[in-house]
């Protein structure tokens, strides 16, 4: 069996417009020569192809699970949308307990993008709870956006919410202490006490809102309150998010005070039967892969992206004994535009020393977080600052891979730092729908034998499969390169993949 690393360079999309592009030949031309001198493959990485829906852009979460799944399970936003027009999710045996408190809070994080939640969730709630619930008063709270939505777009969801007619709405605030997931207890603290209507809460206004937008995003704006009551201790929150790493700081927080019925199983905060739709682990992908062929592999990731590279990796499943995983701390969210290199000198310390071990696995799988970070600020600067940094890290790796006998794999899990500045000249901090390239460095300097240059993110785990000289399983969609050995006209011989859903 051979070695090879797959690297995640998160948020690096491709697109041949350069202007507001931090990912060009300029700033990565290492990156590009690689491209240019050895092909690549174009994944989609957004909307139908990765199961998202139309205009719907990639995101992390969605990314690393078909990475290491190999085909494209139902996401969570697919899985409640289901839920809501089968009928299901009303049939939850949690409304009915719900029904029994004189009033319920819904808190959802007001957004478009369906990256860590979705407006039409909060909508769905609140028509639920006002049905299944109809002697309670439903109270809904609203978190601003700013970041996968882009900024600025506030002002138009609140105006969609009033002419939906929902009109018990009680706090109205940015992400930032919503959303914390650095373990900064002060942090979430201003969320939960704003919610319970502590330190003089000002009155809403639009006025209020358009000022603050016109020089920051709504993700930062103050706690504001828009007239229906605030939380009581012992009065229950349904949690709207449908990703739990956001969301798992505040539930915590917040179930010292209430009990907490996430709309996704959570982990923390909230019990399993709490969760209107539990967790469905897939029960194949390249974890399984690698503990059915004796694979030893090492997953290496900055704090913010650990959980991708493993448990959503690993179709929602836990680390296994055969997993070697390096967390490396991250810095704060407000020193990335200072310091654009974040931690990759440690990230790269840990990957070279796993490398150049006597006991090396057999797969080394890391992601390079900088250019999602840093390209969600919305500056150009800095985002060109960190493509510089990730490509002199991609150099080094290649040095590596190349002088130690390993395969390489480069390859990204969605767009963002490819597009900068908006179609209006401004500003834009949101994931693109840009596409994503796949690279193939064989170890013997050859160039690797394509069977096709265009896929989707569920090609890569077969593909990476087949680097290391295994055989996808059938589960999986084909892989994009030949068998060492193997002639490409025989590889199309073989039959396609049953890429079934499997979920537990």
């Amino acid at each position: 069996m051979k070695r090879a690393a797959l690297v995640i360079v998160d948020g690096a999309g491709i697109r041949a417009e350069t202007s507001g592009n931090a990912v060009t030949r300029s700033t990565m031309p290492f990156l590009f020569s690689l491209l240019g001198r050895l092909g690549h493959a174009v994944l989609e990485a957004s909307g139908p192809p990765v199961g998202l829906e139309h205009g719907m852009v990639g995101n992390s979460e969605v990314g690393h699970t078909i990475i290491g799944a190999g085909f494209v399970p139902p996401s969570s936003l697919q899985r409640i949308n289901d839920g809501y027009v089968s009928g299901s999710w009303a049939e939850h045996p949690n409304w009915k307990t719900l029904g029994q408190y004189p009033r319920i809070h819904l808190v959802g994080l007001l957004s478009e993008a369906g990256v860590h939640a979705h407006w039409r969730t909060i909508k769905q709630a609140w028509e639920l709870a006002t049905r299944q619930c109809p002697e309670t008063e439903v109270i809904v709270h609203l978190i601003l956006d700013g970041i996968d939505s882009p900024a600025g777009t506030a002002v138009d969801f609140l105006r969609h919410f009033d002419e939906e007619g929902i009109d018990r709405i009680g706090l109205i605030m940015g992400r930032r202490w919503f959303c914390d997931r650095s373990g900064d207890a002060g942090t979430t603290s201003v969320f939960v006490e704003a919610l319970m209507g502590k330190g003089g809460i000002p009155a809403f206004t639009f006025d209020a809102l358009r000022s603050h937008i016109a020089g920051a995003s709504e993700s930062t704006f103050p706690a504001h309150h828009r007239g229906a009551a605030f939380l009581a201790g012992g009065e229950p929150v349904i949690l709207l998010s449908h990703r739990a790493d956001r969301a798992r700081q505040s539930a915590v927080a917040l179930a010292e005070f209430c009990p907490v019925y996430p709309v996704v199983e959570i982990g923390s905060g909230a019990t399993d039967a709490q969760a209107f739709f539990p967790n469905a682990p897939l029960r194949v992908g390249l974890g399984f892969e690698f503990a059915s062929h004796g694979v030893r592999n090492t997953r290496i990731a900055e704090s913010s992206k650990f959980p991708h590279v493993t448990r959503f990796f690993n179709g929602l499943h836990a680390i296994r004994e055969d997993e070697r995983c390096i967390c490396v701390p991250a810095i704060p969210d407000a020193e990335l535009a200072e310091n654009p290199q974040m931690s990759l000198d440690q990230v790269l310390t840990a990957a070279r020393n796993v490398i150049l071990s006597e006991h090396a696995p057999h797969a080394l799988i890391i992601n390079i977080a900088n250019l999602d970070q840093v390209g969600h600020l919305g500056l150009m600067e800095p985002a060109c600052m960190a493509a510089r940094h990730v490509d002199m890290a991609i150099t080094e790796l290649y040095g590596l891979c190349q002088s130690h006998g390993w395969e390489l794999m480069i390859t990204a899990d969605h767009g963002n730092a490819d597009t900068m500045i908006g179609s209006a000249g401004e500003p834009f901090n949101s994931h693109s729908d840009s596409p994503v390239p796949l690279i193939i460095v064989p170890s013997d300097g050859s160039s690797p034998a394509w069977l096709s240059k265009e896929g989707t993110l569920a090609a890569v785990a077969p593909t990476f499969l087949t680097l290391l000289g295994l055989n996808p399983p059938t589960s999986m969609h084909p892989s994009l390169i030949a068998r060492d050995g193997e002639s490409v006209a025989t590889a199309h011989e073989m039959p396609s993949c049953a890429c079934a859903v499997a979920a537990e």
